[in-house]
């Protein structure tokens, strides 16, 4: 089994040097003690970053050790001396109409049998693809797989936990939030083959209308209830953005007149099956992150009073 990872890029250096060290300890470092055991061997990983042109890009690829391309051509070979392990780092810097169509991009250029898109500000917390790969092996019938997320702020300090829920056309539709989170989203390469991509004409949330297209196609889905990444909450999130409310009024409109009534119905349910997934009664937990300014090691963190809120705004 072998992964690709694909990173939008765009103006977040810091952050992604951060990302990229992530998905890159996967191979070196064991999953931590869980419900489910990790596979025995570290599966392969190809980590895809397509970044739009930020300055500077180059001199990160060589610093990292990718292999690096620029408007499609080869510029220079990855250095394995410098990678230092298993994960296949490749940056390729090209022009794109905003970040789903940079994901398109990159899941085009994928071979992995399983796929993923991890954000500048996510990171895979530790031993997540071992887990991953061993639930995937154990559920041959599911297309695509969703785990849970941690929440932080700029430092890397512990805000709020987040619990998946299998996703509902009405609720992703209707409500403005979406169950399930991108970077704990995993998906076979059969999902990529049927042409199941991103609308690049939505900017912020066309993570809730894909998966609204893949309900559609009825795929089958399942939850690995477990912590596999980390986001960090910030105003500069895209989806902070005055443009997210527009679009998420845009996406609504679509609903049916019956749907949008019964909106509220759908939002408790939600909230219904994430209180059966344990989502309102965290336990005291850790977890460990790359933070900026330092690269090279996890630090930890506690979350000594878990709490499933989103943090405010103010």
């Amino acid at each position: 089994m072998r992964f690709s990872i694909v990173t939008p890029s765009f103006n977040q250096l810091e952050w992604l040097k951060l990302c990229v060290a992530s998905v890159r300890d996967q191979a070196l470092s064991p999953a931590p003690s869980s419900p489910l055991p990790a596979s025995p061997s570290t599966p392969p990983i190809e980590h895809i970053v397509m970044d739009a042109g930020t300055p500077g890009i180059e001199d990160l690829a060589r610093e990292l050790g990718a292999e690096f391309h620029r408007n499609g051509q080869l510029v220079f070979e990855a250095n394995p001396s410098a990678i230092g392990c298993t994960t296949a780092l490749k940056i390729f810097s090209e022009t794109d109409a905003g970040m789903y169509d940079a994901i398109n991009k990159g899941l085009s250029r994928a071979d992995g049998d399983i796929c993923a898109y991890l954000n500048c500000d996510e990171q895979y917390l530790e031993g997540a693809l071992q887990r991953v790969a061993y639930w995937i092996s154990k559920n041959p019938a599911i297309d695509i797989a969703f785990g849970n997320i941690v929440v932080t702020d700029s430092s890397g300090n512990y805000l709020c936990d987040r619990t998946a829920v299998l996703p509902s056309r009405w609720h992703t539709m209707t409500s403005g939030n979406l169950s399930v989170f991108s970077g704990a989203a995993f998906f076979r390469r059969s999902v990529v083959e049927r042409g199941l991509a991103f609308d690049p004409s939505w900017r912020i949330v066309g993570d809730s209308v894909w998966i609204i297209s893949l309900l559609q196609a009825h795929l089958k889905a399942g939850l690995l209830r477990q912590r596999l990444a980390s986001f960090a909450y910030s105003r500069e999130n895209l989806s902070q953005h005055q443009g997210a409310t527009e679009e998420r009024r845009r996406l609504r409109a679509m609903a049916p007149v019956s749907a949008r009534l019964f909106a509220p119905l759908a939002i408790i349910l939600s909230r219904f099956r994430r209180l059966l997934a344990g989502g309102y009664s965290l336990k005291p937990h850790s977890y460990k992150i790359f933070t900026r300014g330092n690269a090279d090691r996890r630090r930890e963190f506690q979350a000594l009073k878990p709490t499933h809120r989103w943090p405010s705004a103010n």
